[in-house]
């Protein structure tokens, strides 16, 4: 028997109550509902995926991602881990309307296999870089309760923000709040499709005229809205950033030939990982900037994305916040973090997390 052939598949909820309320323009969470895969090789080593479904993003939830890993399972067993590329294929192919949860499989097939050879994942994935640099989000709440927020933040150490806008309720004065709270620190702007795009550029305006510097607009108009989307980016002086408008390659591909973004903001559960690493191939290939982004993940998930980045290098912009939001005390290692900065070992392998 081959030491990376599967000999085991386990799937299971995985629950985390969050310590506070996370709204954005497109949903509220009290909690996040995800699910976790692991892997067990014949030679010992064990991998760990952990899927972070957004409903309003990719259509899964919970009871979806756990009812088709767990009839999958089966076929995983006695396959070679050395094969992520082909397996990933074969979930794809079941289950085409499935991103989030084939980037838990496929983050599980990588942890076990990078564990089995020995190497961390960023090495894997090209090892660019083990330095990182995230910000941290500030959710839609009152204006005090995001200048405490934010002054908490950067207190903490950390050096770019980004605010949750678009919901119609107080997004100035909460975008104020902030800036108040961290005099000089960039703010980055996520919209999650909540604005049309008049009233989109209405409202970076009215925050710039304020005096607040703002380093990114995410996702102003709905998704499908790609002439809106390039219509403010032509009236606005800041980068305009796709999130909810790409999932798939050929997202991307139809983002760039519109010219409706500056910066593409990838994310493991719309794309998976191998998704994600072709997002990635295909805007630098059309000349637009790299943006990794994250759902409500525990540091498990967090910890993929951080080795993916840091793999890859070349990304301008980092949200890497998720085990933040949800915690941080569901899961250890992966990488260090002191304020904005992640620091990822070249000595532990695979992703490097443990579920506590």
């Amino acid at each position: 028997m081959r030491p990376t052939q599967i000999t085991r598949a386990t799937v299971e909820p995985f629950n985390i109550a969050l310590p506070r309320p996370f709204e954005t323009a497109a949903a509220r969470r009290t909690a996040a509902h995800n699910v976790l895969l692991t892997l067990e090789l014949a030679g010992g080593a064990q991998g760990t995926g952990e899927v972070a479904p957004a409903p309003h993003v990719t259509g899964e939830d919970q009871a979806d991602t756990l009812r088709r890993l767990e009839a999958f399972a089966g076929a995983l067993v006695g396959q070679d881990v050395a094969r992520y590329r082909a397996l990933s294929e074969a979930f794809r192919r079941a289950y085409p309307e499935a991103p989030a949860a084939r980037a838990g499989l496929e983050s599980a097939l990588l942890d076990a296999y990078c564990r089995h050879l020995g190497v961390p994942l960023f090495h894997f994935l090209g090892g660019a870089t083990a330095e990182l640099r995230t910000d941290v989000t500030v959710p839609i709440v009152a204006p005090a309760e995001a200048e405490e927020v934010a002054r908490q933040a950067v207190a903490q150490g950390f050096t770019d923000l980004k605010v949750k806008v678009g919901a119609g309720n107080h997004d100035f004065e909460r975008t104020l709040a902030v800036a108040r709270a961290a005099p000089g620190v960039p703010i980055r702007l996520d919209g999650n499709q909540g604005f049309t795009p008049e009233g989109a550029v209405a409202f970076l305006r009215r925050v710039l005229d304020a005096g607040v510097t703002v380093a990114l607009y995410e996702q102003p108009v709905p998704r499908e809205d790609l002439a809106g989307m390039r219509f403010v980016r032509e009236r606005v002086s800041v980068p305009v950033a796709a999130d909810e408008s790409v999932i798939h390659p050929e997202d991307a591909y139809r983002v760039a030939q519109a010219g409706a973004a500056d910066v593409v903001n990838l994310k493991l559960m719309k794309s998976g990982v191998l998704g994600a690493l072709a997002i990635a191939g295909l805007c630098r290939a059309a000349g637009l900037r790299l943006m990794l982004g994250c759902m409500l993940e525990s540091r498990l998930g967090i910890s993929v994305a951080a080795h993916l980045a840091a793999g890859l290098g070349g990304f301008d912009f980092l949200d890497l916040d998720g085990h933040l939001l949800t915690g941080d005390t569901c899961a250890s290692g992966g990488f260090s973090q002191t304020g904005s900065r992640l620091s990822l070992s070249p000595d532990l392998p695979g992703h490097a997390a443990t579920r506590v």
